[in-house]
């Protein structure tokens, strides 16, 4: 169990969160309304997903994706497709997508802190 804490652990892991223009990018590709992404991230509705795709226009109200909501946003993307969800699959869909998960590395000084 040991191994497998290790490699979900956060705060020793390098990682740096997707871009509003990942999110956005996302978003187009799966041809989803802003209440369906809502539904896929696990939150109430499309207005609080847009608060993650308007960081760049709204600083104050704009939010960064964290590593546990990236986490399940790519595990739901992978049972959507209907491929196996491991965690390597998982850290290679949010790659995909746009993060930096190398959970393996120490963290960088300009990867996103986590709790």
């Amino acid at each position: 169990m040991r191994v497998v804490r290790a490699r979900l652990e956060t705060s020793s892991m390098n990682f740096k969160t997707v871009t509003a223009d990942d999110l956005i990018r996302l978003k187009d590709e799966l041809n989803f309304s802003s209440n369906q992404m809502a539904d896929l991230v696990g939150l109430a509705n499309g207005r609080q997903f847009r608060r993650y795709t308007s960081l760049a226009d709204d600083p104050k109200n704009g939010r960064k994706m964290s590593f546990h909501m990236l986490f399940y946003l790519a595990a739901r993307i992978l049972a959507l497709r209907g491929t196996a969800i491991t965690i390597d699959a998982v850290y290679a869909e949010m790659r995909r997508v746009g993060a930096k998960v190398d959970p393996l590395a120490a963290p960088d000084s300009d990867g996103d802190p986590q709790p």
